[in-house]
């Protein structure tokens, strides 16, 4: 009965991951070639930058963001 139960569950996992497009591989966003613009900051507090325990305010510098550098992909074939 236990087997069962689990069994259905794992199942019912499987099916809403698969509508839900969850398995690796299916959000565009994991591939290699997905470009994120404008790139994100660099982390505002590194390890190394409080030693002594205190958090440095720490800038950098922000690119303009520019919509004509926005990249348009092509045409997406929908399984």
């Amino acid at each position: 009965m236990i087997f069962q139960t689990l069994q259905k569950c794992l199942e019912l996992r499987a099916k809403y991951m698969h509508h839900s497009l969850q398995f690796p591989g299916d959000n565009p966003k994991d591939s290699d070639d997905w470009v994120i613009y404008p790139p994100p900051p660099p982390p505002s507090y590194p390890p190394s930058a409080y030693k002594d325990g205190k958090f440095p305010n720490q800038k950098y510098d922000e690119e303009d963001f520019d919509p004509l550098k926005i990249p348009i992909p092509g045409k997406h074939t929908v399984r």
